[in-house]
Formats: structure tokens, C-alpha cells, sequence
């Protein structure tokens, strides 16, 4: 099957409709930005403005990128518009990206609103906006892969939950012990963190590369897993 550009920008605007439309979708995407706001402006004198980035940076891709992907599967599946789309001569890769293009342009939107509200001393900008793009298609992935998976929108909160806080907390808390450290190096979200605190120490591009290679790592994986079980629901269509 040809790949169209004419079908991936017609679910494009699709999905923005169904983004402004989505009150979920909305607030998450809201959150990160309240949180570079509290930690950046209203604790910067308590937080380490690098942390805070860091943190905004994962709310940002957990909330905007994984859940909201998720929410908006979810979503089509309680309106019954998901069966027609996949019984549509859409490919998987013409799916993966249709359905990706507005999550990721909201989370990398957030992203850059993140971080010129914390404005964090030395981050290199265009460094940041490399290591938030990868990270962000690699979340977004996941986010698909859970709503496809999931029926409807409450469990696309349930099941994104664990996940999340997987990738959320144990990079945050890696430094408790050892073990922790062994399992956090495994996430992608850890060396997303570890790549931005690097370059706040005015490390390049180079300084970088086993921790992009452990992002595109995990970028590769879930974009094989996505078409695997876009392939498998909609055989079950």
C-alpha cells in the first residue's frame, strides 16, 4: 500500500478536533504548564530550576504525551469511530503517524512553554528540543499502544497509570540506591533526564550518545510492538 500524505493530514484534523474537544485531553496537557509555573516562578528559590525542568519535562511527557495519546483511542473506541477508521485503507504507518502528529506537536509545545517559564541557567535550547522530540515520539508510542489495548477512557487511566509512574518515579528516585539506579537506567525517561542535565553543564551533542541510543532503543521497540498490536486489534475488528 502507497503511503498518503492526503490521508495521515486528513487524521490530523481529525485529531485536532477531537483534542480541543476532549476536556481530558485539555487539563492534561494544562498541567505541566501549572507546575512550571509553581516550581519554576513560585519555589525557585527552594528547587534547583534544573530539577524543576526535569520534573515539567516528565509531567510533559507522561501527561501530554502518553495519556493523552491514549485518551484520544480511547476515546474513538466509546464513539465507535475507531472500527471504520481501521477498516479504512489507512496503513499502520500512515495510523502511527496520523495519530501521533497532534500529540506531539501539543507535547512539544509544552515543552518549550516549560521551559522558558522555568528558564533554567546554560540549557542549551536546541540540545533540549532534540532530546524532548525523541522522547516525546517514544511516549507518545506507548500512549498509542495503550489505547489500543485499552476500551475505553477510564481504562486507558488505569492501565497508563502504573506505567507512568514506572517511568516517572523511578528515574526521580534513582539516586536512593543502587538498585534503583540499575532499574532506572532501563528508562529511557532517566537518560531523558540525564541528557538535559548534561547539557546544563554545557556537555554537546557527543557527550549524549549512549543516552539518545537508549531513547531510540526504546523508540525502535515500541514502534515494532505498535504495529504488532494495531495489526492484531484490527484483525479482532
Amino acid at each position: 500500500m502507497d503511503f498518503s500524505l492526503r490521508r495521515v493530514n486528513a487524521l490530523f484534523i481529525k485529531e485536532l478536533k477531537d483534542f480541543f474537544q476532549n476536556p481530558n485531553v485539555l487539563v492534561m496537557y494544562m498541567m505541566p504548564i501549572i507546575f512550571a509555573i509553581l516550581y519554576g516562578k513560585m519555589m525557585g528559590t527552594h528547587i534547583p530550576k534544573i530539577t524543576s525542568l526535569e520534573i515539567c519535562l516528565l509531567l510533559t511527557l507522561a501527561m501530554v504525551g502518553c495519556s493523552s495519546a491514549a485518551c484520544l483511542i480511547a476515546e474513538e473506541k466509546e464513539k465507535n469511530t475507531l472500527r471504520t477508521l481501521m477498516l479504512s485503507p489507512l496503513s499502520p504507518i500512515e495510523f502511527l503517524i496520523g495519530k501521533s502528529l497532534i500529540s506531539l506537536l501539543s507535547c512539544m509545545v509544552s515543552s518549550l512553554i516549560v521551559f522558558f517559564i522555568v528558564n533554567a541557567p546554560n540549557v542549551n535550547l536546541f540540545l533540549y528540543i532534540i532530546i524532548s522530540l525523541i522522547s516525546s515520539i517514544t511516549i507518545i508510542i506507548l500512549g498509542l499502544i495503550i489505547g489500543l489495548l485499552c476500551k475505553s477512557q477510564m481504562e486507558t487511566g488505569i492501565a497508563s497509570t502504573p506505567i507512568i509512574m514506572i517511568l516517572m518515579l523511578i528515574p526521580m528516585f534513582s539516586g536512593i540506591n543502587s538498585v534503583l539506579k540499575s532499574i532506572a537506567n532501563l528508562c529511557f525517561t532517566y537518560h531523558t533526564l540525564a541528557a538535559i542535565y548534561k547539557i546544563s553543564e554545557g556537555k554537546g551533542f557527543l557527550d549524549l550518545k549512549y543516552n539518545l541510543l537508549n531513547i531510540f532503543v526504546w523508540l525502535i521497540i515500541s514502534s515494532i510492538l505498535l504495529v504488532f498490536v494495531y495489526k492484531k486489534v484490527k484483525l479482532d475488528k
